[in-house]
C-alpha cells in the first residue's frame, strides 16, 4: 500500500467514523428530548469514552448526572465543560453543587486563580510569544544583511525567547491537572501503598490536583495537603 492509498483510506475511515458518531449523537439527543435520560446518558457515555465530546453533549451529561443524584458525576462533566468551553453559568453551578455538599477543593485562592487564568489563556500567550519571536527573526535577518553590529545581540535575544517558548510549552504539559474523586469512600495516604499511613478521609465529588503517578497511585494535592489516592478513585480532568 503506497502513501497516497493509505492517506485516502485513513481519510475515508475518519469520515465514516464521524458520520457514525453524528448519527449516534442524534439518536441520543432524540432520547433526551423525550426525557429518556438514562438511555440518552448511556449513549453519550459511550461516545465520551471513545473520545468524542460536543459542547451540548457534555452539558447534558452533567445535567442528567445531577438530576439522578450523581453529584460527583455532575461535577466531573460540568468541570470538563467549564475547562474546555468556559462559561460563568457553569462555573456558578459547580460552586453551588460543591457548596451544597460541603466539598473540598472548590475554593480558589489568589495563587490558584492566577494559575487557572494563566493556563486558560496559555495558547494565546504562546501565540503572541511565537509571533514576537518570528518578527524578531525577520529583523535579525534584515540587520545581518545590512551588517548592523547589533545583529548578534538580537540573535541571542531571539534564541533566549525561543528557548523560553519551548520550555513554557513543556511546562504547561507537566503542570498539575484537576481530578474529581468518584469513589464512595476513600483515604488520602501518606505513600503509594495500602499499608502506608492514613492521612485523612476524602469524599466523593471533592476536587484534587494530580501532581504525578506511581504505579496505580496518584500523587495529589487536596486543599494544600499532598498525599496519594488510588488511580481508580479519581476521574482526571485533562
Amino acid at each position: 500500500m503506497n502513501i497516497q492509498t493509505l492517506i485516502r483510506f485513513l481519510g475515508i475511515s475518519l469520515l465514516i467514523n464521524v458520520s457514525v458518531q453524528g448519527k449516534t449523537l442524534e439518536e441520543a439527543d432524540s432520547l433526551y428530548a423525550i426525557h429518556e435520560y438514562t438511555s440518552a446518558f448511556s449513549i453519550y457515555d459511550s461516545l465520551f469514552t471513545s473520545g468524542f465530546a460536543s459542547e451540548s453533549m457534555i452539558l447534558k451529561m452533567g445535567l442528567i448526572a445531577e438530576g439522578s443524584g450523581n453529584y460527583p458525576g455532575a461535577l466531573f462533566y460540568l468541570s470538563f465543560y467549564e475547562k474546555t468551553y468556559g462559561g460563568d453559568a457553569v462555573e456558578k453551578k459547580i460552586s453551588e453543587i460543591a457548596e451544597e455538599h460541603d466539598l473540598e477543593g472548590y475554593n480558589v485562592d489568589d495563587i490558584q486563580f492566577l494559575r487557572k487564568t494563566f493556563f486558560d489563556y496559555f495558547e494565546w500567550i504562546l501565540a503572541v510569544l511565537f509571533l514576537f519571536s518570528a518578527l524578531l527573526a525577520v529583523l535579525i535577518v534584515v540587520n545581518s544583511i545590512r551588517r548592523k553590529p547589533k545583529a548578534w545581540s538580537s540573535l541571542l535575544l531571539m534564541l533566549t525567547l525561543g528557548t523560553g517558548i519551548y520550555v513554557l510549552s513543556f511546562y504547561e504539559r507537566s503542570q498539575a491537572h484537576p481530578g474529581i474523586i468518584m469513589a464512595p469512600k476513600g483515604y488520602l495516604m501518606e505513600g503509594p501503598s495500602a499499608g502506608s499511613e492514613v492521612m485523612e478521609p476524602v469524599a466523593p465529588g471533592e476536587k484534587v490536583y494530580i501532581l504525578g503517578k506511581t504505579d496505580y497511585w496518584l500523587r495529589v494535592e487536596r486543599s494544600g495537603v499532598e498525599g496519594y489516592l488510588r488511580e481508580n478513585q479519581v476521574w482526571e480532568l485533562k
